[in-house]
């Protein structure tokens, strides 16, 4: 593990665990980054002795952050009735418009669709992603911190070019302190971060609402509905007249399972590059394990015959893997950033390692 200045974990302790919270716009701010630091590593560029990373990505998880409480109208600040501020909430809701089919409290139901439609680049979010980034400035980036813009430097954030998440780089990037950037890196997701910062922004939810109707306020914090977005059904289709053989074994199957490679309750991750055909008992064996790199490597010439069809079949393939790993030109250094990311997360974070 890299050398973690002490100072920068009390710092970052004393915002997670003490800094007044009028809203949830503080914890919803550094839990994006603590997600985005751990899923789009490879697209943060150092700068001395800052980082430069995508605005894009922290917006993206708002996004999503917000879906249920906007829906469910659960408050998210102490002294007025919002959840965010009456102009997100309205272009909010005319996304929520053009959703018919569900109930009007089934919160899942709108996320899951909304969800398949924005990774299918069919959703048009300009409007709301400029509003919540110049919330996201004013309000979170500013108060953070001993003094404003302590952690994010106001002259340190680029202007937008471009909404769009082919092209996230155009959306601009923000910068924070390499130090900052390094325990959030290395401590953030697993040794203090998540966990308190889930805690604290429940607390703060039963503070500021009455939760005697509303039970899953957990679930919404943790986007607890993978069974939902977890929607594999076009692998099934693509080899469902197909030889089919396990990923993971080589073995030849008949019913098979679709495995996140990266499982989705840590990476989050539904595109194509990450779901591969499993033999059902191996999957189930596997679980929430990070596939080690030696495994990848030994199931790589099968890893690569699945992309292959994928790269016929699926649109979005080749963009969802160069914003989920990086923009390479051979397919074998996409094999070594998931070894890479694999190493990371096991070794690094202390996931469990998956092997047989």
């Amino acid at each position: 593990m890299k050398n973690i200045n002490i100072e920068t974990i009390i710092e970052i302790n004393k915002v997670i665990e003490r800094d007044t919270l009028e809203s949830s716009y503080k914890l919803a701010l550094l839990k994006s980054l603590i997600i985005v630091i751990k899923k789009f590593d490879h697209h943060i560029i150092n700068s001395g002795n800052y980082v430069k990373i995508p605005f894009y990505f922290i917006i993206e998880e708002w996004f999503f952050y917000y879906i249920p409480f906007v829906f469910l109208n659960i408050r998210q600040h102490k002294s007025r009735n919002l959840v965010l501020n009456s102009k997100l909430e309205k272009l909010y809701k005319q996304i929520f418009d053009q959703i018919k089919i569900c109930k009007e409290d089934d919160w899942k139901c709108i996320y899951a669709l909304i969800y398949k439609k924005y990774f299918s680049f069919e959703l048009d979010v300009d409007v709301l992603f400029r509003e919540l980034r110049r919330l996201i400035i004013s309000n979170p980036m500013k108060f953070m911190g001993e003094s404003e813009y302590y952690f994010f430097p106001k002259d340190r954030i680029d202007k937008i070019e471009k909404v769009d998440r082919k092209e996230f780089q155009k959306f601009g990037y923000f910068e924070i302190r390499k130090d900052m950037y390094l325990a959030l890196k290395y401590l953030g997701d697993n040794f203090y971060g998540l966990s308190t910062i889930l805690y604290r922004w429940e607390d703060l939810l039963k503070r500021i609402n009455k939760f005697s109707s509303i039970k899953e306020v957990k679930e919404i914090l943790t986007h607890n509905i993978e069974n939902i977005i977890r929607d594999t059904s076009e692998i099934k289709e693509l080899f469902q007249h197909s030889t089919v053989y396990c990923v993971w074994t080589g073995k030849k199957i008949k019913d098979f399972n679709v495995d996140h490679l990266f499982p989705f309750s840590i990476f989050f991750n539904n595109d194509y590059w990450n779901l591969l055909p499993t033999d059902s008992i191996i999957n189930n064996r596997k679980r929430d394990k990070i596939p080690s790199p030696n495994l990848i490597e030994k199931a790589k010439e099968r890893i690569l015959f699945y992309w292959e069809k994928y790269k016929k079949e699926f649109k979005y393939f080749d963009i969802q893997r160069k914003i989920a790993l990086g923009s390479f030109e051979e397919d074998d250094k996409y094999i070594n950033q998931i070894k890479n990311k694999s190493a990371f997360m096991i070794e690094q974070l202390g996931y469990m390692p998956f092997e047989f």
